[in-house]
């Protein structure tokens, strides 16, 4: 026996979709959108800061690394190599070109290291790594922003010593 009713969607040799089967499908995608918005701003937030990180234990790594490859040259009566310039600002230019031959960017844009002449919001805001030499001590200071939820840390760089200290200690 034959059936009477046909089911048609649309005009006769049309076919698509009816306008339930597409609010069901951006209603899931609204649903899918929720849930996957926050876990990838958070993996995001997570990657910028290992980041940060990774620039500024760099930087302290190279430091000590250049200061103990210096003493070496001392002791066999070379100059110590160490970066120098005509003037402060040239000496930290050196050594941000040692820490970041690449010219690598900070997470929020920008350089990933800087002088001291950027402020330490600036440097909070874009993830850079700030950099500060002290001719009278020798010492090369390394200073970690407080990004996202990292917390600020100093490092402070000598011929003898390695210090590191964060914010919250």
């Amino acid at each position: 026996m034959p059936c009477r009713y046909r089911h048609r969607m649309g005009a006769p040799g049309t076919s698509g979709y009816t306008l339930i089967e597409l609010t069901i499908a951006v209603a899931i995608m609204g649903i899918v959108a929720a849930v996957a918005l926050p876990a990838w701003q958070s993996y995001v937030d997570t990657t910028n800061m290992a980041r940060v990180n990774a620039a500024f234990e760099n930087a302290v790594r190279v430091a000590g690394n250049t200061f103990a490859k210096s003493r070496a040259r001392i002791a066999m009566g070379l100059p110590s190599g160490l970066p120098s310039g005509k003037s402060h600002w040239d000496r930290i230019g050196h050594w941000i070109e040692l820490f970041d031959p690449d010219g690598v960017e900070a997470p929020g844009g920008g350089p990933a290291y800087v002088d001291t002449r950027t402020s330490a919001e600036e440097a909070a805001r874009t993830g850079a790594i700030r950099i500060n030499f002290s001719p009278a001590s020798g010492a090369l200071t390394v200073h970690r922003p407080a990004y996202r939820d990292l917390s600020r840390a100093t490092a402070a760089v000598t011929a003898d010593s390695m210090e590191v200290r964060r914010a919250d200690d």
